[in-house]
């Protein structure tokens, strides 16, 4: 594996990143992979079992059918190409899965290497956020969440004119009619991210003189950030009269609740705590990199969690 591609300080914001199936998925073989992608975010491990019962049942199909999904599946390529100035930094692809097999009426399956890399932590596929493209249902998503979505910040707004928007997702001669834009491009989008996504979306139509849609105004919100600064502050507070820089340890707490979860910064919080109480800010960065707990990392910010503490 390349080393770039493990790298955790990769700057997306000066970069476009594109990502995207080879050919795109038909809605049996969406609802295929949804649910053995399902079953291994919840295991993380390097093969997961399905019995074929509860595929029948779910998908209502029979064993033929599911073998040619499979074998559909399997052939499913995943190019992305990273854009920095308009120079090609790095393009490649890789297979949706990397093997199934037939045992005692379980069907075992195998990701790739990439897909495994992104339920860790640490490396491009983990940082763009990959499991959450591939949910996506619409072709158009998976660039506007990286290249616009990922940008607008928390609770910030900003208009973009019927023209850009449509050059945007390189529709410039298609649509003639809002209608049809919004039906097929603009809804679909919306609705993917906030399905899949840690961001709710929404959009304002901005009319002209003559009554005819000129602008969408967007407005991007991160689902968890009210509860995530309310902790962050919680946590800031408990150490306040042991602390020098406030904004650098703020700055981690709230990168690390986002990112591994409250047990994890609470847990690490309390080592640096008890260990380093007269030199607490200086080492507190360091202190949540090593993680010398061994606190686990959440793959998901639990929103019931939160909502209890």
């Amino acid at each position: 594996m390349i080393f770039f591609l493990k790298k955790e300080k990769f700057l997306l914001n000066r970069r476009d990143v594109t990502i995207d199936f080879d050919k795109r998925l038909s809605k049996k073989e969406y609802e295929l992979f949804t649910i053995i992608l399902d079953k291994f975010s919840l295991n993380a491990e390097n093969f997961i079992s399905i019995n074929c019962d509860e595929i029948f049942k779910e998908l209502k199909i029979n064993f033929n059918k599911l073998q040619i999904l499979n074998k559909k599946l399997l052939g499913k390529v995943i190019n992305y190409k990273v854009v920095e100035e308009e120079k090609i930094i790095i393009s490649g692809n890789f297979n949706l899965l990397n093997s199934f097999a037939l045992q005692e009426g379980h069907i075992i399956y195998s990701f790739s290497e990439e897909i495994k890399m992104a339920l860790t932590e640490k490396n491009f596929f983990n940082r763009i956020h990959l499991i959450s493209l591939l949910r996506f249902k619409s072709k158009h998503t998976s660039f506007f969440y990286m290249n616009f979505l990922t940008r607008l910040g928390d609770f910030n707004e900003e208009e973009m004119s019927l023209e850009q928007l449509k050059k945007f997702f390189f529709l410039e001669e298609s649509y003639d009619r809002f209608y049809d834009f919004e039906k097929n491009i603009l809804k679909p989008v919306v609705e993917d991210i906030n399905s899949f996504t840690e961001y709710y979306l929404t959009y304002d139509k901005i009319k002209n003189k003559s009554n005819r849609i000129e602008k969408i105004k967007f407005k991007g919100t991160n689902k968890y950030s009210k509860y995530i600064r309310k902790k962050a502050n919680e946590l800031l507070y408990s150490v306040r009269d042991y602390i020098d820089d406030f904004s650098l340890v703020y700055n981690e707490i709230y990168i690390n609740l986002m990112r591994k979860g409250y047990n994890y910064v609470n847990n690490n919080l309390i080592y640096c705590l008890e260990n380093y109480k007269d030199n607490f800010s200086e080492n507190f960065k360091k202190i949540m990199e090593e993680n010398p707990t061994n606190s686990v990392v959440e793959k998901e910010v639990d929103m019931q969690f939160f909502n209890k503490i």
